[in-house]
């Protein structure tokens, strides 16, 4: 079997890589080469940035059975990719987000797949919103190019939306800021603390998107991947404090608190956000047999993972810790 996977050189595309791999399957990585992947010489590797003519000299004459696509952020690098690999791959598995449901107006919550379909929300204001509202408009018309590929040629592609992702290597370092706080102290502040996660594990998903590669019956479709045990913001932050046996405070917080102290949820908690999709599995469990594990399972793994490695970089999230201590003392007086 010959495999391409889009991006693959960090995070989640590494870890599908080396499963591919460990199982003996033909692995080619295209992406710009701007990260060593770790893989050494068990996969070939194609430099492109897939938002022009390099992206279509790279795959030239080259036939896949499947393509894994981390890397496809809008409508036109869909378009790319449909027209390069037409009639040239068996199942293209696309990766998408939960953020496609966040964009649309009054889109329900837990989200099902269907509801997806609707009319957008006003594009926010706030420099940060809009970046986020922007990546899951992006993924809608990714979907959407997909979708009416499959309807008029049969191109084999199928979506799968996930909510924000753990594990080992994460680029964005969300749980080692959390461990940060919890190490140096506390408090651990909790914006939307009784807001309902529903999180993945980034090795349970890789092993997930290689367990769907050439299954028929998911083309043409999207599925939603996420556990179905929900939880909170502040109960999740609450077992990555027990797990390092600290007694650091999880304090609930209001945007309007945060504001006066000049700050953000997203300053002060990397799961606290409004950004935060909650996703119902239910079609991809009872179709496909995949049932994610709950936080419990594999949330402690990953504390741990994270912990072997930190101190490496600086974290720049914590510049602003006083403020967060001196919120604290206004909260708990």
């Amino acid at each position: 079997m010959d495999v391409l996977v889009i991006g693959g050189s960090r995070f989640m595309g590494r870890q599908l890589a080396a499963r591919l791999v460990a199982h003996g399957v033909r692995t080619t990585l295209l992406n710009r080469g701007t990260h060593d992947d770790g893989l050494g010489a068990s996969v070939t590797r194609l430099v492109a940035d897939r938002t022009d003519e390099r992206f279509d000299r790279a795959l030239a004459g080259r036939r896949f059975d499947a393509v894994i696509d981390f890397a496809g952020y809008t409508g036109d690098d869909l378009t790319r990719a449909v027209r390069v690999l037409e009639g040239r791959v068996g199942h293209y598995l696309f990766v998408s987000t939960g953020q496609v449901y966040l964009v649309r107006e009054g889109c329900p919550s837990p989200s099902r797949e269907e509801d997806a379909d609707g009319p957008l929300i006003a594009q926010p204001e706030d420099a940060l919103d809009r970046e986020e509202h922007a990546y899951g408009v992006g993924k809608r018309e990714a979907e959407a190019v997909l979708a009416r590929a499959h309807h008029e040629s049969g191109f084999p592609a199928t979506c799968v939306r996930i909510p924000m992702v753990h594990g080992p290597g994460d680029p964005h370092r969300r749980i080692e800021r959390v461990i940060a706080r919890v190490l140096d102290g506390g408090p651990v502040l909790a914006p939307r603390a009784h807001a309902t996660v529903r999180h993945v594990h980034a090795p349970t998903i890789a092993s997930m998107l290689v367990s769907m590669i050439g299954a028929r019956r998911t083309i043409g479709r999207a599925y939603n991947v996420a556990p179905s045990e929900p939880t909170t913001v502040g109960a999740f932050l609450g077992r990555i404090v027990r797990h390092l046996g600290s007694d650091a405070p999880v304090v609930p917080v209001d945007d309007v608190m945060l504001a006066r102290y000049g700050l953000r949820a997203e300053d002060v908690c990397p799961i606290g956000g409004r950004w935060m999709s909650v996703l119902d599995p239910t079609r991809a469990v009872r179709e496909l047999g995949l049932v994610h594990p709950p936080a419990d399972a594999w949330l402690p793994g990953v504390i741990d993972a994270v912990i072997a490695t930190m101190g490496r970089e600086p974290l720049a999230e914590l510049a602003h810790r006083d403020r967060e201590r001196a919120l604290l003392a206004q909260l708990r007086p």
